[in-house]
């Protein structure tokens, strides 16, 4: 499972480089918005992941697994 929220909570390294090097074990994402370092559990479009890239990169990629 990648989550995304809690990723983006306790670290600064680009979410979008580690999905590109984790994707084929990538089964789930567990799909919420999240300050960087902050809040976590957040509605989508209320802090710091860019929905709209996470979608274009699912696409572009090809991911076909859960989304949570």
């Amino acid at each position: 499972m990648f989550n995304i929220g809690g990723f983006l909570n306790v670290t600064t390294e680009n979410w979008l480089v580690w999905f590109k090097r984790n994707k084929e074990q990538v089964r789930d994402i567990h799909l919420h918005d999240a300050e960087r370092g902050g809040k976590g559990h957040l509605p989508l479009g209320t802090a710091d992941l860019d929905c709209q890239l996470l979608l274009k990169t699912l696409i572009d990629n090809d991911y076909g697994k859960f989304v949570s």
